[in-house]
């Protein structure tokens, strides 16, 4: 049986399975996880050993052995987040992103936030604009002109219209730009993207 047909036989027992992941910051290591759901080359899973409902690429998946029933994984119920903020994303896989090749630039705090990945010329020197970035702005602008007189204005200036509802984006320049309401869903196309166009395999 393929790795994809156990994900789906655990989905439908609720066992809950021992893998080791070959992804991620800490790639290799034992985890135990109760699948939810499979969605293409990836799979949705309650992972044990973090607390919280993660993403992982399927082939990169290595099952194990079996752990237990999730007797106490509740269809439902309200669970953590995998990164609680844009600095838990950075600091989880700076490694990895160091190791792929990337130059890192970022700001962590307030009501625009970003993460953003670089590629470098032969000779060192950064090229220009992010090749991939993950970003969150809490409210949506439009640029507001006071006019003096009919030949006359004051410079446009932005001013908050609401919200956000979908406040995380993940960018690249060769794909398309997606929005999300959560930072976790945000996180799954940059990871992704990172190690897609990584400088390291160019």
């Amino acid at each position: 049986m393929n790795i994809e047909a156990s994900l789906k036989d655990a989905i439908e027992t609720g066992e809950v399975l021992k893998v080791r992941y070959h992804g991620g910051s800490q790639s290799g290591a034992l985890r135990e996880i109760a699948p939810i759901s499979v969605n293409g080359d990836k799979v949705r899973a309650r992972c044990y050993s973090s607390d919280a409902v993660k993403t992982f690429v399927i082939r990169k998946v290595e099952i194990v052995g079996f752990a237990k029933k999730g007797d106490e994984w509740q269809k439902g119920k309200e669970q953590k987040s995998e990164y609680v903020n844009l600095s838990c994303v950075f600091e989880e896989n700076a490694n990895l992103f160091d190791k792929l090749g990337w130059h890192i630039e970022s700001e962590l705090s307030g009501d625009r936030q970003f993460l953003s990945l670089h590629a470098r010329f032969k000779n060192g020197n950064l090229k220009k604009g992010a090749e991939i970035e993950l970003s969150y702005e809490k409210y949506a602008y439009e640029m507001v002109v006071d006019w003096v007189s009919d030949s006359e204005y004051i410079e446009p200036v932005p001013e908050i219209t609401r919200e956000r509802k979908r406040p995380w984006t993940a960018r690249a320049k060769k794909e398309a730009t997606k929005s999300f309401g959560s930072l976790d869903k945000a996180a799954v196309p940059f990871l992704e993207w990172a190690e897609k166009y990584a400088p390291s395999k160019n």
